[in-house]
């Protein structure tokens, strides 16, 4: 039986040139007859452990590589394959991946020097014929290629092996008969390789359409043909014996070197010391700040310092929870938490109050880390650390977004660059993406692909062969359609594969010594931070400590709020806000919540929770704690949820199925809602230890059948003896076992629910502070600004839009007052915005070409100035009050102000910065410009358009006058409440075309008026015709039935029949009127009908002319062969020639 190992092979970590994923490498090395492969990924060891676990699981062993790239002083670069022969080599591979991507900006490379410097213990093979000997011989260059053969051999001795291949590319044959000579010449031996990309021979085309994915090439273009070749499979160990039948030793070689690399990467515990210069240990220390911190706490509570029961509930729980945390050898970790917590808040970062299993701990709120103390919201220690399960602590930290970055700098400034580093994470080509990219990439045409996507439902990691299952349509599709067929089938063997690298968003980890002395590191962007190539979960499973740094714009909202509200405090002599000092009974909060006003509040903002909310009523922090919980697909459908609420209103009575389960059960009502009641129902009735409880937790999570066999046993038994029944026993953990499928953790839903509270207090209390805080969190979201926008309104806040001479390019907001920020004005860049705050330092802006000249705007900006326009930023430096004169002026005068501006410039012989004054005769010619005024409701689309939303007024008020005696309800925020059939008309916010769960299409329209906005379901539609028609600014006009539940609670919308302006005033037979008063206008008028009803063969408006004079108006209807289009753009030409006044629809009584 022939042996062989192949040790030149990509996986799909090398991210561009290579399909194998690790498990099924596993399967084909075990079906082809080898029991070890080697993995040696381009520049890169990101699956090493991940191909370690699968091997060893499978009886194979895993040889560890990397393809690595060498500078040679040309634009192309060699390559090496290098393997680990033994721990050294594991060493040296890591210290030479961090020099190729720390040592050159231009490539991730190393050196022959560097190669040489860092050999001990690896075994190198040449890299065949795009390896430095290679190339020389092919170039004939021999002299050089025995000077770079003498290092290496130097260097390696019998560790350094000719590499050959037989795969029919460019070169091969040709570098395969002069290896062997140059080989033989210099005592080399040779190893046969077959630098697989893919596992069957017929997946080279879907290697072909991956690597061309990655290079932005189209397949068969003739850009890569010669780089791959259809041989570049998993041979088998007999067919790579057969292809080297010449040179049997090649093939022996290659198992030998398998044989001879022995290493095998180990978990272990890497702990960082934590930096102080106190002579006392981490475990000292640990002591004492704990002690001096509990002090602290209980001098807060009056009650504990008289109370000594409760004194000692809090010095007993300490004392384990410090036994715990020492005897696993994690002060060191707290002490580390704990001081970039305290140097944060000393900085005035932001920091969130604790979420996640750190908050259970007593140690983490004496030590300040977290603001949520554990026995008051009854969590448990066991859910952070578990003595009877070893495992590393996870501290999940917020951090204000914009600031987050500064603590890691803190740290690893602290800790040494060296030994802080980032986590990489994989981004892979999902459903939709994927099928984009086979679709360029094989030259298909767009509107293709995009079908197919269509048939794709919105829903969180969704696959191609659910889409397929869930739309027989699209598989129909597929036999009809070849091309169809090919993409899809492509994409679905391509769905899931590692598409690109990216930093974790949180998570930070901190080495004893150096990061790459215990992972390969690289680093991205130009960028000197490191980053870990081993992902989150393999760093926990190698024993690397992970802190959780993450950027929540909540906390960023929730500080900057409380500073503008204690800006005006300190004027009023007001103590200062601070978050973690809210009441947490406040009326005005849970009226709030109650009313289910949630927009904006944490985790509470979905329309689904917001109807829980109505029913619930929460009433305390414990309710909405539940809530968070509870609000889960899982506890939804399986009813928990409306059992919570029944209980909780009386509705139905609680029934315990044992009295033991009132104490751990009465605050839920008797329902089961944390994971922590499994772990309390399993100490209180069966006798469980928490840490026993808490694997019996996490046994029923995962689900592990093996296990809860052994678990159902010792409960029952464990509930016997504490003379609970042997059928109630079973009966309870019947129910324990069906709840853990949803259980949530308690820790982490009790910080989400202080996060939640304090923004609805904030909301409560300070809505104009609030709102701005958190628009300027998202003021690059203009879906998100808009909402907020539309919630100040609904709030009765005064909404000023931006001004030039007094926005910030941030949000701002005081004692009901909501200022836009220039940041939310589409096309404005953040440096031009703050360009023009620092000009306006020198006094407010009196005229266009003023803010030209010190702002510094020259005709390269012209399309900034229109937004600005466009948007109303600049009414305050023009002399027209209404926005349809004041802004059309200003863009007449645009051009001539940036020219006069740069004149201005350009002839000035002092600095720039002193250029304060303006011409005179510039501004006189600049002011007299002719100008046409706008419609109102033009210069309100433009600036929806520019804002994302309306400021000076709203579209729909233009309408009024025409639709105020047609529609039956007009205030679509209070439609549902309306009763039988309404006709009501709104603008087009927003549409998108959605999948039902059932499989069918629906399009969702929200429309909104002057007071609100309604979304409305369209089940009947035209896709083509609602994706080329349906516009954001759009009126649309629908008849509808309201239908009432029978509970009476909710309200639905029935037959609902959508038309736009134009269609529904052509069904409704509405009629142009308008008025001439002149002779002039008469011929003008019949000149305009005639050129506009010529040729008409489709349904239009009547025409009624009314003829004015000073005594009298004669109305003429003209004859029905005279009929407009009454499109908007025919009522804004007819506007502009006789006046916005003397045109209007009018309707027929009905």
């Amino acid at each position: 039986m022939t042996l062989f190992a192949h040790l030149s092979l990509h996986t799909e970590y090398s991210i561009e040139d290579s399909i194998i994923r690790i498990d099924e490498l596993a399967e084909k090395t075990l079906e082809r007859g080898m029991d070890c492969v080697a993995i040696t990924d381009r520049s890169n060891m990101f699956a090493l452990w991940k191909f370690q676990k699968r091997m060893r699981a499978q009886g194979i062993k895993p040889i560890f590589g990397a393809d690595m790239l060498f500078v040679n002083g040309r634009s192309d670069l060699d390559r090496m394959v290098l393997l680990a022969k033994e721990e050294s080599g594991w060493n040296s591979l890591r210290k030479l991946m961090t020099f190729a991507y720390t040592n050159s900006a231009d490539h991730v490379a190393i050196t022959l020097d560097s190669l040489i410097e860092h050999n001990d213990g690896l075994i190198a093979l040449s890299g065949g014929a795009q390896g430095p000997i290679g190339r020389l011989l092919i170039e004939e260059d021999r002299s050089s290629a025995e000077e770079t053969t003498a290092k290496l051999i130097s260097a390696f001795g019998d560790r350094f092996y000719m590499e050959i291949s037989r795969t029919g590319r460019k070169h091969e044959e040709e570098y395969v008969a002069k290896a062997i000579s140059f080989a033989d010449a210099f005592h080399i031996p040779l190893v046969a390789t077959n630098d697989v990309r893919f596992l069957d021979r017929d997946d080279f085309a879907v290697h072909e359409t991956r690597f061309c994915i990655a290079h932005k090439q189209r397949v068969g273009d003739g850009s890569h043909s010669a780089v791959y070749s259809e041989d570049q499979f998993l041979r088998s160990a007999e067919q790579m014996s057969q292809l080297f039948a010449d040179l049997p030793d090649a093939v022996e070689n290659a198992y030998e070197i398998a044989r001879r690399c022995t290493v095998e990467v180990k978990s272990d515990r890497y702990l960082p010391m934590y930096k102080t210069d106190s002579k006392e240990s981490p475990e000292e220390l640990l002591d004492r700040y704990s002690m001096e911190g509990l002090k602290k706490v209980l001098d807060r509570h009056d009650d504990a310092e008289r109370d000594y029961a409760r004194r000692e509930v809090y010095e007993k729980r300490l004392e384990r929870e410090l036994n715990i945390i020492k005897s696993m050898d994690f002060a060191g970790y707290f002490l580390i938490v704990m001081d970039f917590v305290k140097w944060a808040k000393e900085q005035g970062i932001p920091v969130g109050p604790g979420r996640g299993s750190g908050s259970a701990s007593l140690v983490a709120y004496v030590l300040d880390i977290t603001e949520i103390d554990p026995i008051e919201h009854e969590l448990m220690f066991e859910r952070l650390l578990n003595p009877e399960r070893v495992s590393m602590p996870d501290f999940d930290i917020d951090f204000c977004k914009d600031r987050r970055g500064e603590v890691i700098e803190y740290v690893a400034n602290l800790y040494g660059r060296e030994s802080v580093g980032q986590i990489v994470t994989f981004g892979t080509m999902a459903a939709k993406a994927v099928i984009r990219d086979v679709t360029r990439v094989h030259g298909k045409p767009f509107g293709l692909g995009e079908t197919i996507v269509k048939e794709i439902p919105d829903r969180l990691n969704i696959s191609l062969t659910e889409v397929l299952q869930e739309r027989p349509e699209l598989s129909r599709n597929m036999q009809l359609n070849e091309d169809i067929r090919e993409i899809v089938d492509r994409a679905l063997k391509l769905e899931g594969i590692v598409r690109n690298i990216s930093r974790h968003p949180g998570g930070t980890v901190i080495t004893p010594n150096r990061l790459d002395a215990v992972v390969p590191v690289y680093t991205e962007g130009g960028s000197a931070d490191l980053i870990s190539q081993f992902d989150k979960q393999d760093i926990e499973d190698i024993g690397v400590v992970k802190f959780d740094f993450l950027a929540l714009k909540t906390v960023t909202a929730i500080s900057n709020a409380c500073e503008a509200a204690n800006a005006l405090r300190e004027k009023n002599n007001q103590p200062r806000l601070h978050p973690s000092e809210f009441p947490l009974d406040d009326d005005k909060v849970f009226e709030l919540l109650r009313e289910a006003n949630t927009v904006g509040i944490f985790q509470l903002e979905s329309r689904g929770m917001r109807r829980v909310l109505k029913d619930l009523r929460p009433d305390s922090l414990e309710d909405l704690t539940a809530l968070l919980a509870l609000f889960r697909p899982g506890p939804i459908q399986s009813g928990v949820v409306d059992l919570f609420i029944r209980r909780k209103h009386g509705k139905e009575v609680v029934d315990y199925l044992h009295p033991l389960l009132e104490s751990v059960l009465k605050k839920s009502y008797g329902v089961m809602v944390y994971q922590e009641d499994v772990m309390t129902v399993a100490r209180e009735l069966a006798g469980f230890s928490l840490g026993e409880a808490d694997e019996l937790r996490r046994a029923m999570a995962k689900k592990i059948r093996s296990e809860m066999v052994s678990y159902r046993n010792r409960f029952t038994q464990g509930c016997i003896k504490n003379n609970v029944e042997e059928s109630i026993a079973k009966s309870i953990f019947d129910d324990i076992e069906k709840f853990a499928e949803y259980a949530f953790n308690r820790a982490h839903t009790v910080g989400y629910a202080v996060v939640a509270y304090q923004t609805a207090y904030l909301k409560a209390h300070y809505p104009a502070e609030y709102l701005a805080a958190l628009a300027t969190c998202d003021i690059g979201n203009r879906d998100t600004v808009r909402e907020i926008v539309d919630e100040a309104k609904r709030m009765g806040l005064r909404l000023e839009g931006p001004c030039v001479n007094e926005s910030s390019y941030e949000f701002t907001g005081t004692q009901g007052r909501f200022v836009i920020g220039m940041g939310a004005i589409k096309g404005l860049p953040s440096s031009h915005a703050r360009s023009i705050e620092q000009a306006r330092q020198e006094g407010p802006f009196e005229s266009l070409l003023d803010l030209c000249i010190r702002a510094r705007f020259g005709r390269r900006q012209r399309k900034i100035l229109e937004s600005l326009i466009k948007c109303g930023c600049l009414d305050s430096v023009v002399d027209e009050a209404d926005i349809t004169r004041g802004r059309p002026k200003l863009e007449a005068q645009l051009d001539d102000a940036l020219e006069a501006a740069e004149d201005r410039v350009s002839q000035a012989s002092q600095p720039f910065d002193d250029l304060l004054g303006v011409s005179e005769d510039s501004e006189a010619v600049i002011e007299t410009r002719v100008f046409e005024p706008t419609t109102t409701r033009k210069a309100l689309l433009d600036e929806g358009e520019r804002l994302g939303f309306y400021v000076s007024g709203h579209p729909m008020s233009t309408y009024r006058q025409e639709l105020d005696g047609v529609c039956t309800h007009t205030d679509l925020r209070s439609l549902l409440q309306a009763r039988n059939r309404q006709v009501a008309a709104g603008v087009v916010k927003s549409s998108r075309i959605r999948d039902t769960r059932t499989g069918k299409r629906i399009l969702e329209v929200i429309l909104e008026d002057e007071k609100g906005s309604i979304e409305l379901p369209v089940f009947d539609f035209d896709a083509t015709q609602v994706e080329d028609g349906l516009n954001e600014g759009d009126l649309l006009v629908f008849e509808c039935k309201i239908v009432r539940s029978k509970d009476r609670k909710n309200s639905a919308i029935n037959e609902l029949n959508l038309s736009t302006i134009t269609e529904f005033r052509v069904q409704r037979n509405a009629r142009v009127e308008i008025d001439v008063a002149r002779k002039d206008q008469q011929d003008t008028l019949l000149n305009l009908l005639h050129e506009e009803t010529r040729d008409r063969d489709d349904d239009g408006c009547g025409v009624i002319i009314n003829y004015k004079n000073d005594q009298y108006s004669t109305p003429i209807k003209l004859d029905s062969k005279w009929r407009l289009s009454p499109t908007e753009e025919m009522l804004d030409r007819l506007g502009a020639q006789f006046g916005p006044e003397s045109v209007r629809v009018s309707y027929p009584s009905r």
